[in-house]
């Protein structure tokens, strides 16, 4: 064990020298997170009570995480492995959770015992309160964009300077929109989180994840203030927010990011967790090459009757394809793995009850009879990112030896339509190439945007992440 990790793994000693021994290296390392939000450890006049039995009988409780709690009592009244149900417990504020629990522990202490109890079943809307409680006495800076106004929100994007007084009504526009579409979900664990940083009554940054597959979540990049921007290691504290919330999040496997990776710190950030976790199967960071599509433009695009676009009736053939060419991280947290995940209808269904919509298409383009490339489009109704990125076609191309610009030219027409169809007028395109061959790339509706950083992993990437955050990047 080391640093609340719990490492498994067969190997052979070689040789022991004194009190340290040298080993073979193992063929696979298996590690456990003991918990994913630690335990909050409550101070003298914090008060929070557990009553066992439906009795009126209270006992203080000591600690409490998402996994447990620990409570004081002046008798043994309960035996290690015993099951306990309809526990409850008094959290304060009025607010109070039913649990059922099994006691893992039982110590006697200055003349008291003291109880250990493993939550074996609590309903989601107490988990919450359990989470809210642990994370805003953790976080006592961060706190919930619900609590904060329009103007409070539009004065940190002029801090940010990504705005100014002359910003384009057009993107106050969106903006309005934005502020609707999130305070409609803000906060509901099943589909979206939002996070502000408030320091001295002044907002510093925002961050937010939103739940784009059934078991993959999307950070949205983390907005800060100019001051704040240029301060290596100045947003850690959001990101550790953020992935303590998907660790808690029972619909969590997967996490992406996107980053502008015009910050140089941010990259190497990022480059060095990769390089510390070392496992693509957990962690990968890669560069994309993004491009903005105008929808009323690519009409106008002229194209090489060699190549042509399809719409993909055969799910299996791009799984089959996603099965060779990309990495299980990247199928799995992109929902390519199977028929059932590849058009999106489980967490469909999740956004229609919040009356929104999410679409997938699929496309094939087409030379001389052999298939060159795949793309993968996806329209979601509301406004919830502010860089507007789930919004998005990603191309999978076949092999190295394709003219790119042909095939963006075939897939242009058809993808344009579909985004225009649901009322999108632009949308980003996202390749996987050289930033050299992408900045000359030219055609009409298509403007080349940036180099973008991808981070993918999965939950078990997400703990490592987390702890290397927090042991090595926080300042």
């Amino acid at each position: 064990c080391y640093k609340n990790v719990i490492f498994l793994f067969q190997t052979k000693i070689n040789k022991i020298i004194g009190d340290e021994c040298s080993i073979e290296q193992p063929k696979s390392v298996i590690c456990s997170h003991r918990r994913v939000l630690p335990r909050y450890s409550f101070k003298g006049d914090e008060k929070v009570f557990i009553c066992l039995n439906n009795s009126r009988k209270r006992y203080p409780v000591i600690d409490i995480s998402t996994s447990g709690l620990s409570f004081q009592s002046k008798e043994k009244n309960l035996e290690v492995n015993q099951e306990i149900e309809n526990v409850t417990a008094k959290m304060g504020k009025g607010k109070s959770i039913i649990f059922d629990a099994s006691v893992k522990s039982c110590r006697h202490k200055d003349g008291k015992y003291v109880f250990g109890l493993e939550f074996t079943f609590i309903d989601m809307n107490h988990r919450r309160i359990v989470y809210d409680f642990v994370f805003y006495r953790m976080y006592p800076w961060l706190r919930p964009t619900n609590e904060f106004s329009r103007r409070d929100i539009w004065g940190l994007l002029q801090r940010s300077g990504i705005i100014d007084e002359n910003s384009d009504k057009q993107f106050k526009r969106y903006f309005n929109k934005y502020f609707q579409s999130i305070n409609s979900i803000t906060n509901n664990p099943l589909i979206y989180f939002s996070l502000v940083r408030c320091k001295d009554n002044v907002l510093t940054a925002l961050g937010s994840v939103l739940r784009i597959y059934n078991r993959t979540f999307l950070e949205q990049e983390v907005l800060s203030d100019s001051k704040s921007m240029l301060q290596i290691g100045s947003n850690t504290d959001m990101y550790l927010g953020l992935a303590d919330f998907i660790l808690n999040n029972p619909y969590c496997e997967y996490f992406i990011k996107y980053i502008a990776v015009d910050l140089s710190w941010h990259q190497d950030l990022f480059l060095n967790i990769d390089g510390l976790i070392n496992d693509r199967d957990k962690f990968m960071f890669d560069k994309l090459q993004l491009f903005q599509c105008n929808t009323g433009q690519a009409a106008a695009v002229k194209l090489d009757t060699a190549y042509c676009c399809k719409t993909l009736n055969d799910a299996q053939e791009f799984i089959d394809f996603c099965t060779v060419s990309l990495s299980p991280l990247v199928a799995d947290s992109y929902a390519y793995s199977s028929k059932q995940q590849l058009y999106l209808d489980e967490i469909g269904q999740v956004y229609q009850a919040f009356g929104l919509n999410v679409c997938r298409k699929i496309w094939c383009v087409v030379k001389d009879g052999t298939v060159i490339a795949y793309a993968v489009s996806e329209v979601y109704s509301g406004e919830f990112d502010l860089f507007d990125s789930v919004n998005a076609c990603r191309v999978y191309f076949v092999s190295n030896k394709i003219d790119i610009k042909q095939v963006l030219a075939a897939l242009m027409p058809d993808v344009s339509l579909f985004f225009r169809s649901l009322g999108r007028e632009k949308f980003y395109i996202m390749i996987k190439a050289r930033e050299k061959v992408a900045k000359e790339i030219r055609l009409p509706g298509l403007g080349y945007k940036c180099s973008v950083g991808r981070v993918i992993m999965n939950r078990q990437g997400i703990s490592e992440y987390k702890l290397l955050l927090k042991d090595n990047f926080v300042l």
